[in-house]
């Protein structure tokens, strides 16, 4: 992007570091023009970075048909993707032309941590036997997977593994 464009891309994911962790633009066929990912300089202060060139697959858009076959007005959600840097699920917005064919697309990908965190929210307790408990969030993939719990080990394991003393869920 140039110019305003950029700056405001720029200012708009700084804001929203612990959020999102990238903003890709794509061309018709899903490829990417630009990245601009949040990254700390030597000093730790976290800056832009904006790349043009030499992507790595997983910034693409596949299939290709994904944006045309998105509606007006609409956009796409991804479901949860694994990628480089952690798991990620992905947002685009269709760009289209004064004639409504899709010219490309802006691309959100939301750090699937900082999402199931606050779908998770801060947690409840719960009184059992004169003792308070604290509750435990734990989201797992339609496979049974876990995908968010309080305990890094556990996840990326299977339910009944990373959770064989609980009480198996109906």
């Amino acid at each position: 992007p140039d110019g305003e464009l950029r700056i405001a891309l720029s200012t708009f994911l700084l804001s929203q570091q612990n959020g999102f962790s990238a903003i890709i633009g794509v061309n018709r066929l899903g490829n990417p023009v630009f990245k601009i990912e949040p990254k700390s300089d030597a000093d730790g202060i976290m800056k832009p970075y904006i790349q043009d060139q030499g992507f790595p697959a997983e910034d693409s858009l596949r299939p290709v048909n994904l944006l045309t076959d998105t509606r007006q007005g609409a956009v796409f959600t991804s479901e949860l993707e694994q990628g480089v840097n952690g798991s990620h699920v992905r947002i685009a917005a269709p760009l289209r032309d004064d004639s409504g064919n899709v010219t490309g697309a802006l691309v959100l990908k939301i750090n699937a941590a900082a999402l199931l965190r606050n779908a998770a929210g801060p947690g409840m307790t719960k009184t059992v036997q004169d003792r308070t408990v604290r509750l435990q969030t734990i989201i797992l993939s339609p496979d049974g997977t876990v995908i968010f719990c309080p305990d890094p080990a556990k996840l990326s394991k299977p339910y009944t593994e990373a959770y064989r003393d609980f009480e198996q869920p109906l």
